[in-house]
């Protein structure tokens, strides 16, 4: 977990606009933050998606299988989960995520013992999880999910808990974002924006995702129609 301000300080440091002896004054760092917050927020307009990785927790019911994201309250429905686990006198039961077709095939999902599948429905407002078994006592369930960041809520105190090679990422990009507001029509030094467009290359290259669509009515097999998907 790295807090904003650490970010924004690295970014000084790393574009060489501040030197690591020197102290970064609040007005500086206030304008860093004003830029950043704008840079998360453009983000969007190239299809990219920034999250930060929550640990939420509630307590089951015996006898209830389904939950609503509503009990989670730090950081609320997420986007996606990244994986499930239950607590119980200590010891942790680790919860396979499924999908809705192996949850409907199961014939009897009130048989009651301790979950280890959860389908997890992304309804909308409220998100739903359905566990198999049925818990039979009040374990503590941890979600360990993936909550799109809003960057107008961002202040210098606010903690980011960022998949791996995101924060390098940020930092990087925001050393270059903010050598304007600092140096002016100098340009930026090559080394720092090679940083910046790796970091970000690397990143897409881990979110891409191609996928295909089949033509029933093509029987050569030859026909495909692949996309990318860009999102952090």
């Amino acid at each position: 977990m790295t807090a904003v301000s650490t970010i924004i300080q690295d970014a000084f440091y790393g574009s060489t606009i501040k030197g690591q002896d020197e102290v970064i004054d609040n007005a500086s760092m206030q304008l860093a933050l004003r830029r950043f917050q704008r840079m998360m927020d453009s983000f969007a307009n190239d299809n990219f998606i920034v999250y930060n990785t929550t640990n939420d927790s509630f307590t089951m019911t015996a006898a209830v299988n389904t939950y609503l994201t509503t009990l989670l309250t730090v950081a609320g429905r997420p986007v996606s989960l990244d994986s499930i686990f239950l607590t119980l006198s200590g010891i942790d039961y680790d919860v396979d995520l499924i999908d809705q077709q192996k949850f409907d095939a199961i014939p009897f999902k009130a048989t009651q013992g301790i979950p280890n599948q959860c389908f997890y429905n992304p309804d909308f407002p409220d998100g739903i999880f359905s566990f198999y078994p049925t818990p039979y006592a009040a374990f503590l369930c941890t979600i360990v999910s993936r909550n799109r960041i809003t960057p107008a809520a961002m202040t210098l105190t606010s903690n980011l808990q960022l998949p791996a090679g995101y924060e390098k990422f940020m930092v990087d990009a925001l050393s270059v974002d903010i050598w304007p507001s600092f140096k002016g029509n100098a340009p930026v030094p090559a080394d720092v924006r090679r940083l910046a467009t790796e970091a970000q290359n690397r990143l897409t290259d881990t979110n891409v995702m191609v996928m295909e669509m089949d033509c029933p009515f093509d029987t050569s097999s030859n026909i495909s129609n692949s996309f990318l998907y860009k999102g952090f």
